[in-house]
């Protein structure tokens, strides 16, 4: 006896995975130049504060350099947690977005596919929220357009 599945039980994100990896690590690639940028930035606005203090001729044990220490610690691990956050997320909607883009694509290629082996020129539909529904409308006209030249 075949099992049927729930909606949520069929769904494969991952319906061209090297593109959509590919797609993933752009994202993160991004994600990781801009938050290079940030740590730099940040450690040199401490060693800013650091170089200001010594020229102040402050204790290096003292109050102010404890602060700065201290503060530069607690800057690099909120850095590292909202860093580590947001490259989860950017994986989870990395492959939620390609998902959008990849399944049109995959969808009309299993319906040409399809198409080529019993011969039956058939419209094609997208699921909703998918980009480039548009592409149906086209498609089915062509499809349409197609049937008329064979009548």
């Amino acid at each position: 006896m075949k099992k049927i599945l729930s909606k949520n039980e069929r769904r494969n994100y991952l319906i061209n995975p090297k593109f959509q990896w590919s797609m993933v690590g752009i994202f993160i690639g991004i994600s990781l130049i801009i938050n290079i940028i940030y740590f730099i930035s940040m450690s040199y606005s401490f060693h800013e504060f650091e170089t200001i203090g010594r020229e102040l001729k402050l204790p290096p044990d003292g109050q102010f350099f404890k602060f700065i220490n201290h503060q530069e610690g607690q800057f690099t691990k909120v850095f590292l947690w909202t860093s580590g956050v947001s490259s989860i997320l950017l994986v989870i909607f990395g492959v939620l977005l390609s998902h959008k883009i990849a399944g049109p694509i995959y969808r009309i290629s299993e319906d040409l596919k399809s198409m080529i082996e019993d011969g039956k020129l058939r419209n094609v539909h997208f699921r909703k929220g998918d980009f480039f529904i548009e592409m149906t409308e086209i498609f089915n006209k062509f499809i349409s357009s197609i049937k008329n030249k064979i009548k």
